[in-house]
């Protein structure tokens, strides 16, 4: 069985399929994980994995969890964040 977003409609490269699958298995901290983190789980630079991250959630495949200014983002699926991204059925689009 593939990753859990395999079934969505919303194709996605496998550069940013694999930040998503970092970020959730990373993701045992209630805080969130840093682009640090996932950029050390995926021997990538900070600023390359920070790019991903926010292309990931940009559509809604993650969330930042941290407000405040000048704190380190904290990311959460959206999936486990409870705000996963619904994309609407041919149905409801018509």
């Amino acid at each position: 069985m593939g990753p859990w977003f395999s079934n969505s409609t919303t194709h996605i490269g496998p550069l940013l399929a694999a930040t998503v699958e970092a970020v959730k298995l990373l993701q045992r901290a209630p805080s969130g994980v840093t682009a640090m983190a996932v950029g050390q789980y995926l021997e990538l630079d900070k600023s390359t994995a920070l790019r991903r991250l926010r292309r990931a959630e940009s559509i809604g495949l993650v969330v930042n969890l941290e407000t405040g200014p000048n704190r380190a983002w904290q990311y959460r699926t959206a999936e486990d964040a409870g705000q996963a991204a619904t994309l609407p059925t041919w149905e409801e689009i018509a």
